[in-house]
C-alpha cells in the first residue's frame, strides 16, 4: 500500500507497505511528475514499512524489473529532480536496514536523483532535515495522536507543579532555617 501526502507542501511525505507494486510505483512516478511540474523546490520524506520483507522481495524478477523502470524513469527526470528536489529523506522501519543504507544513501541519491539524501531512525528527524534543506518555514505535525499529545502535556503540567511545590518547601525550610 502507498500513501502519498503533499498537502503540506513544500514537504511531501510518502509511505510504502513493503514492496511497491507497479500500479503503486506508477502513481508515485506520476505524483513525482507533478511535483516537479510545479517548477518550486520541495523536499521528500520516504517511509518504508516492512523493508526488511521488502527487501528480501527485491531480489525476485518483478522487483528487478520494477527497479530497472525506476532507474530508468529517475535518469529521465534527473535533471528536473536535482534542480528541485532539496533532499530526500528515508525513513526504513529496520534497524538493520538504517546501519546498512546510512553510510551509502548520501552518495547514492546524490548520483542517482542529483540531490542530498540521508536515513534516518525517525520521522520526526526526517521532517526536520528534510525542512533545513528547504530553507523555508514549513510546519511539521508531530506523528503523535492527539490523546497522546494531550497526555503529555497533562504530565508536563503536573510535574511542573511538583517542582514548583518542592521549590516552594525548599524557601519555606530556608526561611525558617535563616530566621
Amino acid at each position: 500500500m502507498l500513501t502519498i501526502d503533499d498537502s503540506r507542501w513544500p514537504l511531501v511525505s510518502t509511505r510504502f507497505q513493503g514492496l511497491g507494486t507497479p500500479e503503486e510505483m506508477a502513481q508515485f512516478y506520476a505524483c513525482f511528475e507533478e511535483w516537479l511540474a510545479k517548477e518550486e523546490p520541495f523536499a521528500l520524506v520516504l517511509q518504508r514499512d516492512n523493508a526488511e520483507a521488502a527487501e528480501k522481495q527485491g531480489k525476485s524478477p518483478e522487483a528487478k524489473q520494477l527497479r530497472k523502470e525506476g532507474i530508468a524513469w529517475t535518469k529521465k527526470h534527473k535533471p528536473l529532480i536535482s534542480e528541485y528536489c532539496a533532499g530526500v529523506a528515508m525513513v526504513p522501519d529496520s534497524a538493520k536496514l538504517i546501519a546498512l543504507w546510512g553510510p551509502m544513501v548520501a552518495k547514492v541519491t546524490q548520483n542517482l536523483y542529483g540531490c542530498p539524501g540521508r536515513v534516518f531512525s525517525s520521522l520526526g528527524e526526517a521532517n526536520l532535515w528534510a525542512t533545513k534543506q528547504l530553507g523555508v518555514p514549513v510546519q511539521i505535525e508531530t506523528a503523535a495522536p492527539p490523546s497522546l499529545a494531550i497526555s503529555r502535556l497533562i504530565f508536563q503540567q503536573r510535574w511542573i507543579l511538583v517542582l514548583l511545590g518542592i521549590l516552594a518547601a525548599i524557601g519555606v525550610a530556608l526561611r525558617l532555617i535563616l530566621h
